[in-house]
């Protein structure tokens, strides 16, 4: 008889909430990963250019394909491309109806898009 109570200590009985916490837990888990996946921020936009303004209005010399570009600094929305040269691409800003470029007397105008 001694040895069969031995065995009855030796088992030992679980709480019962520890299964359903596990499978809460990984649940979480998944689907704090896919929220983040789908709605968190990219990568790419951590290190994507700013809009960068200048009043400068030198005129820069680039070329987008195979046609020839002189815009002034000041409508030229990108600092890189302000070096100009060849170009996939170039953003460009105005304010409208006028179509003038940007200057430090209408910065405020750049930064709303009120009418």
């Amino acid at each position: 008889m001694a040895v069969g109570t031995a065995r009855k200590a030796s088992v030992r009985g679980y709480s019962g909430w520890l299964v359903p916490l596990a499978v809460f837990a990984v649940a979480a888990t998944i689907s704090g990963v896919l929220l983040l996946y789908y709605l968190g921020p990219r990568p790419h936009s951590f290190v994507e250019e700013r809009a960068a303004p200048t009043a400068n209005t030198a005129r820069v010399s680039l070329s987008v394909g195979a046609t020839n570009f002189s815009i002034p600094a000041n409508y030229i929305r990108y600092r890189s491309a302000r070096k100009g040269g060849a170009l996939e691409q170039v953003a460009l800003f105005a304010l409208l109806p006028d179509f003038s470029g940007y200057t430090d007397a209408n910065a405020q105008r750049f930064l709303t898009n009120a009418p």
